[in-house]
């Protein structure tokens, strides 16, 4: 229910999905050639970004 919430524009289940995925990808900011809190930071907005379009389904 929250993934729908925050697919339709809901910030606060946004913010509850992106929480629940933050231990993946500080995990996978490990293995990228940038600065640890930038590469989050950058799969942050894109994970935000598939979500708002609609590319991630469940």
């Amino acid at each position: 229910m929250t993934f729908k919430l925050a697919m339709a524009g809901d910030n606060q289940a946004m913010m509850e999905v992106i929480d629940f995925l933050l231990p993946d990808m500080e995990y996978l900011a490990n293995f990228i050639k940038l600065p640890r809190e930038e590469s989050i930071q950058e799969m942050k907005a894109a994970m935000i970004e598939a979500i708002r379009q609609g590319e991630i389904q469940l």
